[in-house]
């Protein structure tokens, strides 16, 4: 694997003459990140390779001697640099120290384990010749941790809290005695993650389950994060959509493309845009951690910040919720250019859903499903310029006279005496997003883990490309799907995750008013009811289309990855490969513009 890592540079894309369709163009994605640490000193060697092969077939060719040679060079001189210290894993936790007694000698052989009573995870491993102890692949969560050894008493704290991504130092020093005699620890303080130079905040589980969130959209809890600034309305993925939030942020100065989002180790960005491709419903979501600094190598697809999400599992104990959030325009002011009302124009947001999770077989099967939707109903101001009754009566031509029927009539006259429509027009979102995560251990060993979620949103946004009257706009309908598995192996001293996701979304916008051209007499080369051109009359009247739609994409993430941790005495090594594949159909026609300047 070092060796194809080593290599895999020497890829070339086709020659700039070969097929490339932005209908149907297909990346691939392939890296090997390496993580070699050594004492005090943490060496990272990682490439993430990416290519865009416009042809079929890319054939590479490697030297398989000089690539032998290479790699046997770079392993002697890593492992000549210095001497090593364990790596955390990517979605779970990790547990290290020493045990000693109270003289200061390090007990060899002394055991440690962690266990989670709610979900059965358990694990132990043995103090090396130095005292030393590594726990790997620990899910985050609340365990028990138990430290003796022969001819000593037993130290025991009763919960340690783990957070995704983070490696916790704890030592022990165990008192000479028997082994029914123990120390009990009952609260322990936070411990510090002194493993690893990654720069990274943790929202926790409590404050994404308690914390006042408009929308219920977790992306903005990522301005919680130091270093995350409030995003631009005006930028590319971070432009707030109505009901569904926006769907990335700013964090350490960079832009919002360069943030990679994993949900259970796999990536879940949006390759199109660098944007977040499926977002999990806040019921369903346990902890996320972002790293928006010196993380690790085999985060190295982006150069910006990685969010780390796990999602919720069923305990040994049933557990259901039910909610729902209300919000209308009761207590809200009256907008002060809503000059033909008293009353603000509506607005009423539904959002309700649900959770249920518990034991298919307690300590080994645990399932949890989680539900959340949305129903929003909202008047947005328009005040347009319009025809009086003077200029609809003088009209002659008769495509114009069908047009005009289109256009509400004038219900106010400015001090200038121009005929204009004040009022609303409507806007809607129906969300609905459903997760299902079932887990399963697997013996000692084995941990196997399944998540599903899918959602549908559709909307009506009457303004879309600057519409001023009612009844256009655009209409949109957007299905996204995720899963993940997760398969986690123990063999001696070495831990092996393996990783599979697929995530995707289907969406298409189309004109709210999909009408024929060609029956209006408008000679424009569309015969179907797509919608009307765009036509906009002396800058202040905007009507039909919008200009740029219909217009939609399919989009199929998928990704396979393996890292295998391995721990001998004072070294460890942690190596792994990623691959994608990402396929992107789009459709674009357009009802086209005409723009009147009088």
């Amino acid at each position: 694997m070092l060796c194809c890592h080593h290599y895999a540079e020497s890829a070339q894309p086709s020659a700039p003459g070969s097929r490339d369709s932005s209908a149907n163009s297909r990346f691939e994605r392939l890296g090997f990140p390496i993580h070699l640490t050594f004492g005090p000193i943490d060496l990272l060697a990682a490439t993430s390779h990416s290519a865009d092969f416009r042809s079929p077939l890319t054939v590479v060719r490697i030297d398989r001697r000089r690539a032998a040679d290479s790699c046997r060079r770079f392993i002697l001189a890593t492992l000549s640099l210095c001497v090593a210290a364990p790596v955390t894993a990517q979605t779970s936790a990790a547990l290290r120290g020493r045990v000693f007694d109270t003289s200061g000698a390090v007990l060899i052989g002394a055991t440690i384990s962690v266990r989670n009573h709610s979900t059965g995870f358990a694990r132990s491993v043995r103090a090396d010749e130095e005292g030393r102890y590594y726990i790997a692949a620990i899910p985050a969560g609340p365990y028990e941790i138990t430290a003796d050894a022969t001819g000593f008493g037993v130290e025991r704290i009763r919960e340690l809290t783990f957070e995704v991504g983070r490696t916790l130092v704890r030592d022990f020093s165990l008192r000479v005695g028997d082994r029914n005699e123990s120390v009990v620890v009952q609260a322990e303080l936070p411990l510090v993650d002194a493993a690893t130079a990654t720069v990274g905040h943790i929202v926790s589980p409590s404050t994404i389950q308690t914390i006042p969130l408009n929308g219920r959209h977790y992306v903005d809890l990522g301005l919680l994060v130091p270093g995350s600034v409030v995003p631009s309305q005006t930028g590319f993925s971070t432009t707030p959509i109505r009901g569904t939030g926006a769907l990335a942020f700013n964090t350490a100065g960079n832009r919002e493309e360069a943030v990679g989002y994993l949900v259970n180790g796999v990536t879940t960005n949006n390759l199109t845009f660098g944007s977040l491709g499926f977002p999990p419903p806040i019921g369903s979501i346990q902890e996320f951690k972002v790293d928006n600094s010196t993380f690790s190598a085999e985060y190295g697809h982006v150069s910006g910040a990685i969010v780390n999400l796990v999602t919720r599992s069923g305990t040994d104990q049933f557990r259901a919720e039910a909610f729902e959030f209300f919000r209308n325009d009761a207590l809200d002011a009256r907008n002060f250019f809503e000059l033909r009302s008293a009353e603000p124009s509506r607005f009423e947001r539904n959002q309700f859903g649900g959770s249920f999770g518990g034991p298919i077989i307690p300590d080994r099967s645990f399932f949890f499903a989680a539900y959340e939707g949305q129903r929003q109903r909202q008047g947005l101001d328009v005040n347009s310029l319009v025809l009086n009754d003077q200029e609809r009566a003088a009209t002659t031509d008769p495509t114009v006279r069908r047009l005009i029927e289109l256009i509400p009539r004038a219900n106010l006259f400015d001090s200038d005496g121009t005929p204009r429509f004040v009022g609303s027009a409507a806007a809607s979102v129906d969300e609905d997003t459903w997760t299902a995560d079932l887990r399963q251990n697997l013996g000692a060993h084995d941990r196997f883990q399944v998540f599903f979620g899918r959602q549908h949103v559709s909307g009506l946004e009457p303004r879309s490309q600057g519409t001023t009257v009612p009844g256009f706009g655009l209409r949109r309908e957007i299905v996204k799907s995720i899963v993940t598995v997760n398969h986690t192996h123990i063999f001696g001293s070495a831990v092996n995750e393996v990783r599979f996701g697929q995530s995707g979304q289907d969406g298409s916008s189309f004109p709210a008013t999909p009408l024929n051209p060609a029956s209006f007499g408008i000679g424009n080369g569309v015969d179907r009811p797509i919608g009307l051109p765009q036509m906009i009359v002396a800058g202040a009247l905007n009507f039909g289309g919008p200009a740029i739609y219909p217009q939609g994409r399919n989009d199929a993430l998928y990704s396979v990855n393996d890292t295998v941790s391995y721990v001998a005495n004072r070294h460890s090594v942690r190596v792994g490969g990623e691959y994608r594949r990402f396929f992107n159909d789009n459709f674009a026609e357009g009802t086209g513009m005409l723009n009147f300047p009088t």
